[in-house]
C-alpha cells in the first residue's frame, strides 16, 4: 500500500517547545535538532549503556542525564579540542550528581561512545552555531512522544 498526503501526520520539530536558541538532543534518536531545522548525528554513554536512556544515572558510563543544560566554552582544550561545557540548570544535584558534562566531537572510537558526554559525528557544524551565537542551551530528552 502506498502512502498518500492523508497518510503522513505533519511533523513538528521537537525544538517547538524550546526557544530559538536551544537546541534538543532526543537520545533514542541519536540526533540534536538545532533550532534551524538542522539535525546531527550525536550519541551518549559507553559500551551498551551507549544511546540506553535507562543508565542516564550511571557515572562515567551512561547516556546524558535528560534535563536543560546551559552551555560555555571549556577553559581549555579537551584532550586537545574544543570541548562546550553543558551546566545543568539548577545544578549537579538535578542530574544524579553527575559533572563534568561536555559536548565535542567523537573522541572513544568511530561511533560516539563517550562517558557521559554528547558526541556530535559533525561536531563542526555544533561548535560553529554555538560561537556564532545560534544556541546557547541544549534540553536532553530521552525519546520523542
Amino acid at each position: 500500500m502506498r502512502n498518500t498526503m492523508r497518510d503522513v501526520r505533519p511533523f513538528v520539530l521537537p525544538t517547538a517547545p524550546y526557544d530559538k536558541q536551544t537546541a534538543v538532543y532526543v537520545i533514542s534518536d541519536k540526533k540534536v535538532y538545532m533550532p534551524d531545522g538542522s539535525s546531527l548525528e550525536a550519541h551518549s554513554g559507553y559500551g551498551e549503556m551507549m544511546d540506553n536512556p535507562r543508565f542516564a544515572h550511571v557515572r562515567m558510563r551512561g547516556v546524558t542525564p535528560p534535563h536543560v543544560y546551559d552551555l560555555k566554552m571549556r577553559e581549555s582544550l579537551f584532550h586537545g579540542v574544543e570541548a562546550i561545557r553543558m551546566l545543568p540548570m539548577g545544578g549537579e544535584e538535578a542530574i544524579f550528581g553527575r559533572d563534568g558534562i561536555l559536548a565535542h566531537t567523537y573522541m572513544l572510537g568511530p561511533n560516539g561512545q563517550s562517558h557521559g558526554c554528547i558526541s556530535f559525528k559533525n561536531y563542526g557544524a555544533f561548535l560553529d552555531a554555538f560561537k556564532a551565537g545560534q544556541i546557547n542551551r541544549i534540553a536532553v530528552i530521552a525519546k520523542l512522544d
